[in-house]
């Protein structure tokens, strides 16, 4: 922080560190907010959903894929299928596919709540020290301009009397 010599300038950096910290609280991103909630909670029931809904989407993907290209390879496996489909009443496949993409939102909807929940999570260690950083300077100019305004209103004091014994 530089010598502050006017009111003005005092008043704008003032503003300034105010908005630089309101900036900071946020523009926290949902990376930085699942980092405080790991951090505080690596087994939190969101992240754990969240992980194995995932995980679930990506099977439901491979096995929609392997049902669309292992007929192709054998018969046997295509009359399988086909008794399956007909157990189902609806292509094995499509089945797959719809369980996939419900297992896609459902992810989805856990990485937003584990979001959220990191938001009420301590900040991380990087994020603290900058915050700290402008909360000091923010009573720093708070105090200057106070004593800036103490003095401003009494005149200068006189001098102490010397006293005689």
């Amino acid at each position: 922080m530089s010598v502050i010599l006017d009111e003005r300038s005092l008043e704008q950096e003032l503003q300034d560190c105010s908005e630089k910290l309101e900036y900071l609280q946020d523009s926290v991103s949902d990376t930085v907010l699942l980092n405080r909630l790991k951090r505080e909670r690596p087994l939190h029931p969101t992240l754990l959903l969240w992980r194995f809904m995932t995980a679930a989407t990506g099977l439901l993907t491979l096995a929609t894929l392997a049902t669309l290209a292992l007929p192709i390879l054998s018969t046997q496996v295509a009359q399988q299928i086909a008794i399956l489909e007909g157990q189902f009443g609806y292509s094995l496949p499509l089945l797959l596919t719809i369980h996939g993409v419900s297992a896609l939102m459902m992810a989805l909807g856990a990485r937003q709540l584990a979001s959220l929940r990191g938001a009420s999570s301590p900040p991380l260690p990087h994020e603290l020290s900058k915050q700290t950083q402008l909360f000091g300077d923010i009573i720093r100019l708070k105090t200057v301009m106070e004593v800036r305004k103490r003095t401003a209103r009494t005149a200068t004091p006189a001098p102490t009397r010397q006293r005689i014994a």
